[in-house]
């Protein structure tokens, strides 16, 4: 988690990822005193992509994070810095930083 949660709770989802010899830091976690989870994903090289949109559990962000790798690939999904909106499973209009502007 960022120190910019101090007080959050972190899911056992959460910690590296390596597929293709590309590894990521995914942080799954719920800030104190909410019911909603948020999710970072983070390069080795400090690139950082969250996500706008909360998600309702620590699994439904997981299977979000396993959608993106699977359909847009961890090397193309991860290696700038990004956010995502409009993440909800089942919903899968994402934009990304660029696209927001």
């Amino acid at each position: 988690m960022n120190s910019h949660q101090p007080h959050s709770e972190g899911s056992e989802l959460a910690g590296h990822y390596t597929e293709n010899g590309i590894t990521v830091i995914v942080e799954i976690f719920r800030p104190s005193g909410a019911n909603d989870w948020r999710m970072e994903v983070t390069s080795l090289e400090d690139q950082l992509t969250d996500w706008n949109e909360p998600f309702a559990s620590a699994h439904e962000a997981w299977e979000e994070f396993i959608y993106v790798v699977n359909t847009e690939g961890i090397a193309v999904s991860f290696s700038v810095s990004r956010s995502y909106r409009g993440t909800e499973i089942g919903d899968r209009q994402r934009q990304t930083a660029n696209d927001l502007r």
